[in-house]
């Protein structure tokens, strides 16, 4: 081979994936690999994953075709399980289907489930009534402990 002479050139990566370069376009390797496959261009909106999470593991086996949305859930932690999702809660570690939580507007859940959520209120409105009554006790204090009401005069330094 002479110098110069590339037959075989070396594979590039982009953003973590193996890409190809067909007519000063850029294809990855994975889509190239699932479309030949399945004789087939990828459906619009749809994604392929890596369902190993190496993005350099191209074999037909660790591709699989999804949606948008499941593919975001997938890379958050959910799981699909019977064909329900459930989501980790960080309050009690369970993985809990979407009905357990309380969704913001956009429809996502938060990342507690309602009973997680329930008991860390319960425990934070608790923790603000001591926090409040301390404070109207030192408030009560520091009123009656003042010259003011103290019976005896305050000392007096003497200049010198």
């Amino acid at each position: 081979m002479r110098k110069g002479d590339h037959t075989k050139a070396k594979p590039r990566i982009c953003g973590g994936y193996l890409i190809d370069t067909v007519e000063g376009k850029i294809i990855y390797e994975h889509r190239k690999v699932w479309e030949q496959y399945h004789g087939r261009k990828i459906p619009t909106g749809l994604r392929i994953h890596h369902i190993d999470g190496n993005r350099l593991n191209n074999s037909v086996e660790n591709l699989q075709l999804v949606n948008w949305q499941s593919h975001q859930r997938i890379h958050n932690g959910w799981k699909l399980v019977h064909n329900q999702w459930l989501r980790y809660c960080r309050g009690c570690g369970q993985y809990l289907a979407l009905n357990k939580y309380h969704m913001r507007q956009n429809g996502t859940p938060r990342e507690l489930c309602i009973e997680c959520r329930k008991r860390i209120s319960r425990e934070h409105y608790e923790s603000y009534r001591e926090e409040k009554l301390q404070r109207e006790r030192e408030k009560y204090h520091r009123i009656h402990q003042s010259e003011k009401y103290n019976k005896r005069p305050a000392p007096r330094f003497l200049g010198r």
